[in-house]
C-alpha cells in the first residue's frame, strides 16, 4: 500500500510539475529557458567584467522586471527616462552568448588612450562599468525570426564627465582583445 501511494504521489508530482516547466510564457519562453537565460546572462557579463577588473554582477529581480517590461514592448529603442543603464539586442539570436558577445566585442574599437563614450562602444562600456553592480535582463520573441533582449544595469554606467570612464572601464587584464565568451 505504501509503495503504491508513494508511486502515485511521484507520478502526480511529475504530472503537475512538468507542464509548468514547459508552459510557454507571454514572452515566448518557458520557465526552464528563462532560468537558463538568467544564469547565462550573469555568467557572460561576469566573464567580460573579470577581464576588465570589474566585480561579478549580482542579479536583481527588480531590475529584471523593468527590463522584461521593456522587452515586452518589442520596441528596438532605448527606454526614455530610464533610471537604469541599458543594452539592447534584436535579431535571430543563436544562443544567450550571442548578444553578450556582440556587446563585449565592441572593446576592440574602444579608444583606451582617450577613455570616453562612443556609440560604437557604449554597450561594452556599460557591460564592464565597475560601479554598475546589479544586472537584470528580459527577453521576448517578437516574431518567428526576431528575439529582443534587454539588459539593464544598476547603477547606470556610461556617465559622462571627469574621470568616469577611466575609473570605471578597466583595461583588459586577462585574455586577448578579440576573445569572446564561449558560453557555459
Amino acid at each position: 500500500m505504501f509503495f503504491t501511494n508513494a508511486v502515485a504521489a511521484g507520478i502526480l508530482a511529475l504530472a503537475t510539475a512538468s507542464p509548468l516547466a514547459s508552459q510557454v510564457g507571454s514572452n515566448g519562453f518557458n520557465a526552464t529557458q528563462m532560468e537558463d537565460f538568467k544564469k547565462e546572462m550573469i555568467m557572460g557579463h561576469s566573464w567580460y567584467r573579470k577581464q576588465h577588473s570589474a566585480s561579478e554582477v549580482i542579479w536583481s529581480d527588480e531590475v529584471a522586471s523593468a527590463a522584461q517590461d521593456w522587452a515586452n514592448q518589442c520596441s528596438m529603442s532605448h527606454k526614455g527616462n530610464n533610471k537604469y543603464g541599458e543594452n539592447l539586442a534584436w535579431g535571430s539570436l543563436k544562443n544567450w552568448a550571442h548578444p553578450q558577445n556582440m556587446w563585449g566585442s565592441e572593446r576592440t574599437k574602444y579608444n583606451w588612450a582617450n577613455p570616453g563614450f562612443s556609440g560604437a562602444t557604449g554597450h561594452f562600456t556599460q557591460m564592464v562599468w565597475k560601479k554598475s553592480t546589479h544586472l537584470g535582463c528580459g527577453v521576448k520573441k517578437c516574431s518567428n525570426t526576431n528575439t529582443y533582449v534587454v539588459c539593464q544595469y544598476d547603477p547606470k554606467g556610461n556617465i559622462m564627465g571627469g574621470s568616469n570612464f577611466k575609473d570605471n572601464v578597466g583595461a583588459q587584464v586577462e585574455g586577448k582583445i578579440d576573445d569572446v565568451w564561449p558560453g557555459p
